[in-house]
């Protein structure tokens, strides 16, 4: 979970002045959307996180999900270690090209890849 807009703009700027897709990024806003259980369960996260994340939301923290293949991972790491944010955590999601756009509110659209890395 990110404290704040800045947070999530500092990393967003980082990863397209890399090259990153931007559009393989989710921005989830706290209070934005009530259905982020539904979000997540689509992601196959498990559930105990997906109380954890919904919980963290509710209480205005935002939620970056990124989605990117194995090899992208690495760069995202990079820069994650460079902002000195430290806690996020990896999940394989092989239906991640299958969530379904009409669920969100403020999220980017994801591209065909596998992984989902979620900042919290």
């Amino acid at each position: 979970m990110l404290s704040n807009q800045n947070n999530i703009d500092k990393l967003t700027l980082h990863l397209k002045r890399d090259g990153f897709p931007v559009q393989q990024i989710y921005r989830i806003l706290p209070n934005k959307n009530q259905c982020f259980d539904y979000v997540l369960e689509d992601l196959e996260i498990p559930q105990n996180r997906i109380d954890f994340y919904t919980n963290s939301l509710q209480q205005g923290e935002y939620l970056l999900v990124i989605n990117s293949t194995e090899s992208q991972i690495k760069q995202i790491q990079a820069i994650l270690e460079f902002l000195n944010m430290v806690d996020w955590e990896i999940y394989y999601t092989p239906r991640a090209y299958q969530v379904n756009s009409s669920k969100f509110d403020d999220f980017t659209l994801f591209d065909d890849s596998i992984y989902s890395m979620i900042l919290n």
